[in-house]
Parts: structure tokens; C-alpha cells; sequence
């Protein structure tokens, strides 16, 4: 019984995926990519092989978090992490598209849906600490004011008077 409440409580995650063969695919890429800039060229060779041997490549998305702190983790320096996913996941390649906003895998079926997973289960962790790191700081910065007004208005009385005193 536990065993169901877990299946039925879980929400099925849907990625809109479409399928091509590998001329329109690799046209898609060269467009997205703009012209595979910043893709290693040995890369773009091997990745272009793949694809031709395969004849049908698919291609998924999942909207990109649109916080610019979360995308640069998300992403890594130079797209470490992107990268990393590629591989693990053994997919052709990962891209966040600026101008959708959204991270676009292509590869084999299987591939891309479980890398879409792990991708929305990226955002969904560092989300969450970046959220959790801009409470902390706004906690800190109210008891930080607070304190501050507590120090202005716990300031003797007389002390005040005599300031204005010597000023007469």
C-alpha cells in the first residue's frame, strides 16, 4: 500500500520531445548553436557521425530557470556541467538557448528524457539553495537593522539631551 501512495503521489514529469532525421537535426544544431560556436570541433565531428548512423535523433526541452545566479550553476564555467550531463547521460548535446530560455537535448530517446530529468532535478536543487541563501541574507540584514535601531533607541535619554545642550 505504501508502495502505491508513492507511485500515485509522484507527478509525472512531461518534456515536449520531437524526432528528425539527422540532415534536419544537424541543421537545428548548426542554427541553435549559431553555427556550433564554442563547440570543440573534434566535438562537433564525432557528434555529426552519431547522428548520421543513427537517421532518427530527438530532441527535447525543459524551460531554464530564469534567474541569472541559478543559470551560471546550472550551466558551469565554460558549460562544465552541461558537459558532464552529456556525457553521463550519453546524449549528442545540451544547450540552454537565450533566446527561449530553455535547455534543448538531443540523442536517442531514453537518453534525453533521463537527462531532462536530471537537469529538472539540477534546477530544482540549486533553485532551492538560492532561495535558502537569499532568505539567510535577509535575515541576517533585518536582525543586523534591527540591532541598529535597538542601539539608536536604547541610546540614554540624557545623552541625547546633553548633546543638544551643548549646542545652545
Amino acid at each position: 500500500m505504501d508502495i502505491e501512495k508513492k507511485t500515485l503521489s509522484r507527478k509525472a514529469l512531461c518534456f515536449p520531445i520531437t524526432s528528425n532525421d539527422a540532415t534536419n537535426t544537424l541543421k537545428q544544431i548548426h542554427h541553435v548553436t549559431n553555427s556550433f560556436s564554442g563547440i570543440n570541433p573534434e566535438y562537433i565531428g564525432k557528434m555529426t557521425e552519431t547522428i548520421h548512423k543513427r537517421k532518427i535523433t530527438w530532441v527535447g526541452t525543459i524551460e531554464a530557470p530564469t534567474d541569472i545566479a541559478v543559470m551560471k550553476q546550472i550551466i558551469g564555467k565554460n558549460g562544465f556541467h552541461l558537459k558532464n550531463f552529456t556525457n553521463k547521460y550519453a546524449v549528442e548535446l545540451i544547450w540552454h538557448d537565450r533566446l527561449t530560455n530553455t535547455f534543448m537535448v538531443w540523442g536517442n530517446k531514453r537518453c534525453i528524457i533521463a537527462a531532462l530529468h536530471a537537469i529538472n532535478r539540477q534546477i530544482k536543487r540549486i533553485s532551492a539553495k538560492h532561495i535558502e541563501g537569499l532568505t539567510e541574507h535577509l535575515m541576517t540584514l533585518a536582525m543586523t537593522r534591527s540591532r541598529e535601531d535597538d542601539t539608536i533607541m536604547g541610546e540614554p535619554e540624557r545623552k541625547r539631551m546633553k548633546c543638544d545642550a551643548n549646542e545652545m
